[in-house]
Parts: structure tokens; sequence; C-alpha cells
């Protein structure tokens, strides 16, 4: 029975956390998350960390909203194109200290940033404790610390460092932090501020910590060594309406008095309170925009032999139910039945025999019939062959009709639109491209989800972590492209505000590339020591200052900042003055894509097309002829089985597959 969305209770998604219990793996979730949850009115669902989980998560619609805890440290990979200070002796005393957590858990990893970037896409609730915050910024483009005591604590002298994590006294460590006035955090923790401090005392328990906050985010609480200790986006921050994306680094669920449930402070649950309270109006907003699918269309010819048969079903209910012959004054009557029964188009023999026992003629229905007959038969036959298989094969038998009826969705889609990935390219301005890529007539199917290309007078442009760039050139073979900065295009004074970052699971930059900082709204130009390279005046500052520093770095006592790559070959005159500055933002800097070169290889080589199966999430490969997605393009031979299974599968399907 299809699930009502309007009684589906509030679902927020959890994912569990891998330990060994017995030399077996065992997934679970704190208890204290489930409780909060359930407590606030929602229900947890857990999302169990197994292999290829990450390529099923739309099984778990519908998303409500998504809780991320604790769990070992985010794969450096993923995020970290700044190089470490760190030696190798440091990583291994790293290793050693903190080895529960420096196990890499890759599979953990795929699945919660899916789930942080489907949030941000779709503005569906989220909060991230400890490792949920790292990651919800990973997701954004942020950055995190390797390791806080080798590359913050150790600045500090002795009496001034942070103790960030005590192995001695695990639950009941503490230390102060310092909460941003007028934040979440300032608001749910107000009551318990000392007048004229801003400061709370919280548990840690954690090795790594943000490096650099993602540019959507605004801090809501340092610890004393400067680390941040909670973030939000403002932008994205209305419970009432359904809006709810925060990240923690302390866990304010276990923040409670010793061998008591009692929160230190009343505070402490409030996260949780204020994150449902936006799940449950995030459903019920989804509930109002969800759309119902349109029913099929269909050509005169079956619209007139449906109204026959609607026609005689409702003459039969009349008669069954008023034990009377039909009158033409009751013809109005039968009309409003018949539409009531619109929903119930296919009669059984069953019915059909029920309808002659009551007196119905099914008028001009005799193939009709003879086709239920058969299907009847059909059905018959099928049940005594089923009847004597084992539940394994049922099972495979099942897993096989349901995969053929994806693949006939998938099919029937692209025939309808009468598009497919060999004819189709993205072709604007001066730029065409094929896979991996997608956009205006090229179907999504063609390419990867996160590469689709827009055409805005005739400039082709590509959207990587909210930040539009230029596409100025496509080397397929190569797989990179040569980007620029869109709001730079016409000079560097009305910048989007926001950094130049790539997602690490699509893109990577290409050598010969070093950043400059563009810093923006500086009020003291003296303590830069340097005159001002450019005059803008923006928004929200009071001096039209600018300067450009080499790397990637904060605005420090100046208003904001932007980096951005630019070729070393040009790197001297875009630091010299304003017109070399714009002229090497102008020529952009190139990326390299990441796609599935062996996939694609083997596809080609197959005499397919690559494009991209949005089932499963992964390369495919597009054959001539066909329309079915596949690894590589099959022979004569083999796509003649295929045909036999698809027109004949209960025969021909277990000797058909074997030979697949």
């Amino acid at each position: 029975m299809a699930s009502d969305l309007s009684v589906i209770l509030p679902r927020v998604l959890i994912v569990s956390r891998r330990s060994v219990r017995k030399n077996k793996f065992v997934d679970f979730v704190g208890e204290y998350h489930l409780d909060l949850i359930v407590g606030y009115g929602a229900v947890p669902v857990i999302v169990p960390r197994v292999s290829g989980v990450h390529m099923l998560l739309d099984s778990f619609e519908p998303i409500h909203g998504v809780l991320l805890c604790e769990g070992e440290d985010i794969d450096p990979s993923l995020y970290e194109a700044e190089t470490t200070n760190l030696s190798p002796e440091e990583l291994e005393q790293i290793r050693r200290l903190h080895a529960s957590d420096t196990a890499i858990d890759k599979e953990k990893d795929s699945i919660e940033l899916r789930l942080a970037k489907l949030c941000l896409e779709r503005n569906i609730p989220y909060l991230g404790i400890c490792r949920g915050s790292q990651v919800l910024n990973v997701a954004c483009g942020g950055t995190l610390y390797l390791d806080i005591e080798k590359e913050i604590s150790n600045k500090f002298v002795e009496s001034q460092r942070v103790k960030h994590i005590d192995y001695d006294n695990y639950d009941g460590h503490r230390h102060v932090i310092k909460v941003v006035e007028s934040s979440p955090l300032h608001h749910w923790f107000k009551d318990s501020l000392e007048e004229g401090k801003m400061e709370i005392s919280v548990n840690s328990y954690h090795h790594q910590g943000v490096k650099r906050l993602a540019q959507r985010f605004v801090p809501m609480a340092y610890a004393p060594d400067g680390l941040i200790e909670g973030f939000y986006d403002p932008d994205a921050y209305n419970p009432e309406e359904g809006k709810f994306i925060m990240g923690l680094q302390f866990h304010p669920e276990r923040m409670r008095q010793p061998d008591t449930n009692q929160f230190d402070y009343p505070g402490c649950p409030k996260a949780y309170q204020e994150f449902v309270k936006a799940v449950i109006a995030y459903k019920k907003k989804l509930n109002i925009t969800t759309s119902v699918p349109k029913p099929m269309k269909l050509n005169q010819e079956m619209k007139n032999k449906r109204k026959v048969i609607l026609w005689s079903f409702s003459i039969a209910r009349n008669m069954f139910t008023t034990g009377q012959e039909l009158h033409p004054s009751k013809e109005s009557e039968l009309k409003a039945e018949a539409e009531f029964l619109q929903c119930n188009t296919a009669l059984s023999f069953q019915q059909k025999n029920r309808l002659e026992q009551i007196g119905a003629t099914v008028r001009n229905g005799g193939s009709y019939i003879e086709r239920l007959q058969l299907n009847e038969e059909s059905e018959r036959q099928a049940k005594n062959v089923m009847g004597k298989m084992s539940i394994e094969q049922l099972s495979d038998l099942l897993s096989f009709y349901h995969m053929m009826g994806q693949i006939c969705s998938e099919v029937l889609e692209r025939k309808l639109n009468g598009i497919n990935c060999h004819t189709t390219q993205f072709v604007c301005g001066n730029i065409t491209a094929g896979f991996p890529f997608w956009g205006n007539d090229r179907p999504e199917f063609c390419g990867n989800p996160g590469l689709e290309l827009k055409c805005e007078n005739d400039n082709p442009t590509i959207n990587i972590n909210d930040v539009v760039y230029r596409v100025l050139e496509i080397d397929e073979n190569g797989q990179s492209l040569r980007i620029a900065r869109q709001d730079y295009t016409d000079g560097v004074c009305q910048p989007q505000l926001l950094n130049t970052t790539l997602d690490p699971q699509l893109f990577e930059y290409a050598p010969g590339y070093r950043n400059l900082t563009i810093i923006y709204g500086c009020t003291i130009p003296a303590l830069l020591g340097v005159p001002a390279l450019f005059n803008c005046l923006i928004t929200g500052t009071g001096s039209q200052n600018g300067y450009v520093v080499y790397d990637a770095v904060g605005p420090g006592l100046c208003y904001r900042s932007i980096f951005v790559p630019v070729s070393e070959t040009i790197l001297a005159s875009a630091m010299v003055n304003l017109s070399g500055l714009e002229e090497s933002l102008k020529q952009g800097f190139q990326v390299k894509w990441k796609v599935d070169d062996t996939a694609c290889t083997n596809c080609i080589g197959s005499k397919g097309v690559c494009g991209y199966y949005l089932l499963s999430n992964e390369t495919t490969c597009y054959c001539p002829g066909q329309f079915i997605a596949t690894k590589t393009c099959p022979s004569h031979r083999t796509l003649f089985l295929l045909i036999q299974v698809c027109m004949y599968p209960s025969p021909l399907m277990d000797i058909a597959m074997r030979k697949l």
C-alpha cells in the first residue's frame, strides 16, 4: 500500500558508527541522540554503515532531517588541499595516541558527505555534532586541523593551552568557550551566562577541528586558543520555517551531571529541540509542495474502451445496490459513479463473472475479455511454477524484475523525450561538450549530476560550490577545463565574497597555479605596510582599500578576503597593479575533473558513449541502437538474449542470464 506523506512522522536520518564486539562488527548510535530526537517528536532512522549504502540513500526517502554525530577522522584527502607542516614522525605519534579515531572509515565518509550535500542542496535540516560538524564544513569546501595539539596548542605556553581531549577524564573533562553574541548558541545559553561574560564550559572529545571555515558559515563560539567550537549558516536558520544548518564541535547531549541525567545547563538540549522543530516544519512544507504524479495520457481509442468498461461497471453497481433496472432519468447519477470508479479500470475474470451474474453486459468487450482470460491462465501457470521455487530463487526472480522495471522506466523516459547521449551535445558559443557534462538540450543522464553546464548569452558557465565560473576551454582528452570566476569579469569591485573552492570528489587543481588572496575593506593601511593596490567600496565596510597577498589567508583586521588560483607565469604582474590583477583573473585557472576512466575506456572500446546512470549513481555506457544502460556495449548475441529475457522472461530467464 502506498504511503501517505501526511501520516508519516518526521524522519531524522542518523548514520551509525561501526565497532568490534566479540570479534564481530557492531553498528551503533549513542542513546542520548535517539532519546532527544524521539522526545521532541521525530523518528530516528538509522542508516547502517554498510558497504554500498551511499548508493542507496534514495531508499531512505522521505528525509526530513539529518543528524550526524561521532565517528573516526575524516579522510584528509577529501579536504587537505593545503600542505601539512607535520612531519612523518609527528603523524605517526598522532596515529598511536588517537588510534581509534585515526582509523579512517571511507565508507562512513562517503555516506555522510553525500547526506550533508543532499541537505545543502535541498535545504533539509542538518545538525552536526563533533565529527558531524567537521563533515558539514568539509562538504562546503572547508578544511580541518589534522591534530589540534600539534598545530595549535604547541604554539601556546603550557598554562594557556586548551586540552581538547582527556582520555583520563573522558566524560568529566570540560573547557571554556566564548559564545558569540546574538548567535543561536547565545539565545540557548543566555540564562546561564555570568554577567559581563559570554562563556560556558563544554565537554571535548576531539583531536581535530575546523581549520578554515567554509565561507557560507558564521562562527557561534571559540575556544580560548581560537578554535571554532560551533558555527551555522545564518541564511539557512529559521526553525519555524524548517531551516536549520548547524555544526557543534562539543556534545551538548552528553553535558550532564555525574551519575544523573541532569544537564549542565538548561540550554544543553536546545540544539536538538530547535533542530526537531525545523524537521517538523520542513516535513509540513514538503507535504504541501509534494507534487502528485500526472496520470498517463490515453489516446482516443483507449479512452473509448475505458468509458465502455466504466459505464458497464457503473450500471452493474447501480443494479446490484438498488435491485432496480436502469432508468434514463438516472443517467446523471451513473456518470458520477463512473467517475468514482476511474481508479479501477481493469476487470478481472472473477469480476466479469460476477457482473454477468447480476445481469450486466460488458458491451463491445469481447476481445478485452479474451485477453483477460489469457492473463488469468498465464497467472495460474506462473503461480504453479513459482510454488515449486525456493525462497532464494523467488528472491532472485523478484530482484530481476525489479531491475527490469527500472530499466524499462529509464528507456521509456528517454524514448518519450526523443533524446539520447549519442546525438546530443552541450553547445554554447565556441564550447562543445559531451561526457561527463550535461546541460541545455543534453539531459542529465548523459553526464555527472555535479557537472551541469549552462549557457548565458553564448557564454558557458558552471557552478562549483555556489560560485559561478565562465568556462573558457574544455580539453576532453586531458580531462580538464579552464574556468574563470564570473564575478570578476568586469573588475574586482563586485565580488561574490566566496572563496574559490572545489568539490574534491569531482575536481582537483591542475599544476602550475598558486593562490592569491584579495583583501577588501582595510581601514588601517599602515598595518599591511604597503599601499593599497585598488579601491573598492564594498557594502558593509567603511573603507575602500584593497590588497593582494600570496597564498590563501584570512582577512585579518580587514572586512573580507577571497582567494583565487592564478597562473604562476603571470603571478608577478597580478601583484604589481590593478590591470595585471584583473587580467590574471580573466585568464582563469585549470582544473581536472575526476571520472571513472576505466569504465569510460571500456565503454568507448565497445563502440559506446559514456553517460551516467542515475539509479546506481555511476558512470555507464550507452550503445548505438539501444537505450539500455550497461557497462559496455553487448555483442549481437548478448543483446539477442537480453531481448529474449525481456519478451519471454518466465521460460528463458534462467538459461539466458547464465549465458550472459
